[in-house]
């Protein structure tokens, strides 16, 4: 999800801050449970990239984009609890 810049103008200011203060966040441990998108993977990447320990859990099988979870998994290694239903 790397090539989603300007998905949203604050996390791209987020991740300005933050390159300033590489090791801001070091240590802290976020567990999330959200929509499992590519707006969500553009987070998880931006708190990694800082150091942080993430892992996500997705809240909705219905709007877990099956993609995006593989690929946080693969690509950026981020633990991923997620399924994605597919209605018929």
């Amino acid at each position: 999800m790397s090539g989603q810049s300007g998905v949203c103008p604050f996390l791209e200011a987020l991740k300005s801050v933050l390159k300033k203060k590489e090791k801001f966040l070091s240590g802290v441990r976020v567990s999330a449970c959200p929509h499992v998108t590519t707006e969500t993977a553009s987070w998880m990447e931006v708190f990694q990239a800082r150091s942080v320990d993430v892992v996500l859990c997705a809240s909705n099988p219905l709007s877990t984009q099956g993609d995006v979870a593989a690929s946080l998994v693969k690509n950026s290694k981020i633990p991923v609890f997620a399924i994605q239903e597919l209605l018929q």
